[in-house]
Parts: C-alpha cells; sequence; structure tokens
C-alpha cells in the first residue's frame, strides 16, 4: 500500500478513467482455491489487505483523476456494500448496484458442490466523479467468456473485450486511463486498441513482466502504440502504453 501512495503522491490529477481489479479478500491464495484453479493467484488476499488497498485507490484515485472521471473495480459481492460507503466518503457518486459480469453459461465454481450453485459471475463496482457518468449506457450484465484455462497466463486475468466494453462506454478516444492493479495488463491492451493511453501499475514483479510482454506484442487494430517501461527501479513496477 505504501508503494501506491507513494506513486500517487508524486501524481497530477490528470487521469480520466480507472479500472483496477485489486484483491478480492476472499482467500484465493490458500488451499482451497488452489486445488481447484488452474493458474493460481500469488498474492495475500485476506479482507484487511483488499480493504486497505482499495482504500488507496479510492482516496488517491479520486485525488489524481480529472473534475470529470469514472471508476470501475472488480469486487466480491461481500465487498460491494463497504465499497459503495467507503467511494462515497472519499468524494465519488457510486451506482447503486453492481454491474454483473456473466463469465460462462456453463463452467463455474461450485462452492457447495452439488449441494449448491454453480458461479458463472463476477461483479464490478462503478462510480462517477464530478457527475461524468457514461457516454451510453449498455445493460448491467455484460456476457464476455472468461480467458480459457489452457490461455490463461495469470490467475485473475480478464478478458480484454470485457474491459473495451466498460472503457468504450465510459472513456473517449485519447482519454488516460489509470489501472492500479494491472496484472496481466488486460486494461492496458485494451485501452490501446481503443487509442487510448493508459498507466498501469502492479508491485507483483511476475505479473508487471507478463504485462510488459504482452504490451509489446502487435495490436489487433491499426494503431501507434509504445513500449512498455519500468519507471520507478526498487519501486512499484510501471506499464504504460
Amino acid at each position: 500500500m505504501a508503494l501506491f501512495s507513494k506513486f500517487f503522491q508524486s501524481s497530477n490529477p490528470t487521469f480520466d478513467t480507472i479500472v483496477a481489479d485489486p484483491p478480492y479478500g476472499i482467500g484465493v491464495d490458500s488451499g482451497g482455491f488452489r486445488q481447484r484453479t488452474a493458474v493460481h493467484h500469488n498474492y495475500e488476499d485476506t479482507p484487511d489487505v483488499a480493504r486497505s488497498l482499495i482504500s488507496c485507490i479510492l482516496a488517491e484515485g479520486f485525488r489524481i483523476t480529472k473534475p470529470r472521471a469514472n471508476l470501475f473495480i472488480f469486487c466480491d459481492i461481500d465487498l460491494f456494500g463497504w465499497l459503495k460507503d467507503a467511494s462515497g466518503r472519499a468524494g465519488w457518486e457510486p451506482f447503486r448496484t453492481p454491474i454483473t459480469w456473466q463469465k460462462s453459461d456453463s463452467e463455474g465454481m461450485a462452492p457447495w458442490g452439488r449441494e449448491g450453485f454453480r458461479r458463472t459471475t463476477e461483479w464490478i463496482f462503478f462510480a462517477r466523479k464530478g457527475q461524468k457518468g457514461l457516454i451510453h449506457s449498455p445493460i448491467d450484465v455484460l456476457r464476455h467468456n472468461r480467458v480459457a484455462r489452457d490461455e490463461r497466463e495469470y490467475g485473475p486475468e480478464k478478458p480484454v473485450s470485457l474491459i473495451k466494453e466498460l472503457l468504450a462506454a465510459s472513456t473517449l478516444p485519447g482519454d488516460y486511463i489509470l489501472d492500479p492493479c494491472c496484472g496481466s495488463g488486460s486494461s492496458l491492451l485494451a485501452a490501446r486498441e481503443l487509442n487510448m493511453r493508459a498507466l498501469g501499475i502492479d508491485n507483483d514483479l511476475k505479473a508487471y513482466n507478463l504485462s510488459l510482454v504482452k504490451s509489446q506484442e502487435p495490436a489487433k487494430p491499426a494503431g501507434t502504440t509504445d513500449s512498455a517501461h519500468d519507471a520507478s527501479r526498487g519501486g512499484p513496477h510501471l506499464g504504460q502504453i
């Protein structure tokens, strides 16, 4: 958390949108989850860690975004009520209900086995600053297949198409995106394909290196790109496209 705060303190209010996929605080680094996942989540995932990091993103993110900005945070449903309250205290205006990511029509984790439902969804918290809001109004259920197991290189990796839909609904070409938990770099690739600028931060060296490699791959649509780089040796690992 100190690393993120140190970076944010040196930044000016220049970002138009924040997209973040922080720890959910549900113990995905523990034995039960690790037995059921092909690609492990190698970061601390306690409720205290999740709330501390998200609190930093809310407070410092509000300060370094423009007077009118948008915020998306992937979260577990247990954190949603707290997120609404915490974001309001930080100055954001939260959307009352979560955005649902429908990531599969069949594959899903079944916490109770045959005695319970299979969970095929995740949730996204949305808030705005200065009454910015969306450019157009999609429905609140976003259907994008999760990254296939044999293609997944990072535990919580999100599909680029999902991030593109969020950004296309909320952000204009040329705007500046911040992802303070960039992981495998899906948000950076999505922004690049939409002709937006993006800055990603991650304190996991493995995740940063993965993001760096992906950012140097040819973009799907025609357009110009810059190389990712480590802008802070010894501090947070930064990847910028």
